[in-house]
């Protein structure tokens, strides 16, 4: 909710009816009011540190030192406070009781959400292959990625953003897949530098079909030269948070494409700042739409400033699951944005394996890939260029029941051969 319209016992009434922490809180994400001028959004970060003290002084209660958070005496039931500097946002866990008091510090913020609970954007499991079929996928014909490949275009040089259960770069096909990894902690405190590993089996799946080699003749990575900058950020744990921490790390690292498989059910507008945070810093967000069916959708993957992607089969169809919603809104009324082959793909899986899996959270890596190999081919290209040539790139071949991106008119409409 803005600024203009804080409406604070609707803000209360939220919290109330949100998933409280054991001390009773609830994460509040704090949009800082825009300042002009150089170092705007230093200064408005600062401003923000100063009303969490302030607030801190009303409600007599102090905060430790957290990862990007202020100082005050240590008290163990102190509210945690963090600022996300690259992206301009922070959170704070604040009771309900303690509204009123947030209240007198509301002319440094523009806006005020209540973080929901994110959670993995869960595929169906379509069987583990014995034998991986040889030779390019039919994802990559289908969306003619393989005559980039032919230009020269690999993904080389470009990094892209993977937040995930984590990537197994002991795979044959991701060994030099993972240029920077960092493990986000349940409490979504980053650490840096550690051991790339996965937590689960979701991340290495993605990696494989954003950049993964060549797997006894099998080829299904889009941009098998580029490289993740790859974070653990799911499953378990304040998820909400290590996302958050995870794409402030991505935009710390220069990265400008983010492939995302997160989300939570319905429409809540409480990541939007965190999207429009990603495109205002040059990131292209490419998101999974949902795994739920018509008449569903998953935000951010519903947000008009996400590039949400919606999930194909191999038979032209739409996948059933695959979510679809319409919404009384100008901009992006009809999500997904666009759709790409998600059911019946097959990738790398932990321990050398591979796997076949259906869902949006496998069409979206498609089309990062997709935009790494555009990113390739024009270095210099904004967020906005890399959506416009992809979006603009659709055809609806014989056979398929929706469109989806040609690779070959998205790099002629971006660099015009």
């Amino acid at each position: 909710m803005s600024n203009s319209a804080l409406n604070w016992l609707d803000l209360q009434a939220r919290m109330l009816s949100a998933k409280l922490d054991l001390d009773g809180r609830v994460d509040l994400l704090f949009v800082p009011k825009p300042r002009a001028g150089t170092g705007a959004a230093a200064g408005a970060l600062n401003t923000l540190n100063g009303t969490w003290l302030q607030f801190l002084n009303n409600t007599s209660i102090a905060s430790p030192r957290a990862a990007g958070g202020v100082v005050g005496p240590q008290l163990a039931s102190a509210p945690r406070f963090e600022l996300y500097e690259n992206l301009g946002l922070a959170v704070a866990s604040v009771r309900a009781s303690e509204v009123g008091q947030l209240q007198s510090v509301a002319d440094a913020l523009e806006e005020v959400h209540v973080l929901p609970p994110l959670e993995l954007i869960r595929p169906e499991f379509t069987g583990a292959l014995a034998n991986i079929p040889a030779g390019v996928s039919w994802a990559i014909k289908l969306l003619k990625i393989d005559k980039l490949w032919e230009r020269g275009l690999r993904g080389q040089g470009v990094v892209v953003g993977h937040l995930d259960t984590g990537v197994d770069v002991k795979h044959p096909s991701l060994i030099h897949a993972v240029s920077c990894f960092a493990d986000v902690r349940s409490d979504g405190q980053l650490e840096e530098n550690t051991n790339p590993r996965d937590s689960g089996q979701h991340g290495t799946h993605t990696a494989g079909l954003l950049c993964g080699s060549v797997l006894d003749g099998a080829e299904f990575g889009c941009a098998p030269q580029a490289q993740l900058a790859s974070a653990i950020v799911i499953e378990g744990g304040d998820v909400a948070r290590r996302v958050l921490r995870g794409l402030d790390w991505c935009v710390g690292k220069k990265v400008r494409i983010v492939n995302l498989s997160v989300g939570v059910p319905g429409f809540n507008p409480a990541f939007q700042p965190v999207m429009s945070a990603l495109r205002a810093r040059d990131v292209l967000a490419i998101v999974a739409v949902g795994n739920e069916g018509p008449n569903t959708s998953r935000s951010p993957g519903n947000y008009a400033e996400a590039l949400s992607v919606g999930a194909i089969q191999p038979d032209g169809a739409v996948w059933p699951r695959s979510s679809t919603q319409s919404f009384d809104r100008t901009s992006d009324p009809l999500v997904p944005d666009i759709y790409a082959p998600g059911a019946e793909v097959w990738s790398t899986w932990p321990n050398g394996a591979a796997m076949m899996l259906s869902g949006t959270s496998m069409a979206s890596p498609h089309v990062a890939g997709l935009a790494a190999l555009l990113l390739q081919a024009a270095p210099n290209a904004s967020a906005g260029d890399l959506e416009v040539a992809i979006r603009t790139s659709i055809e609806q071949p014989v056979g398929l029941a929706v469109a989806v991106p040609n690779a070959v008119r998205a790099l002629e409409s971006l660099v015009g051969v």
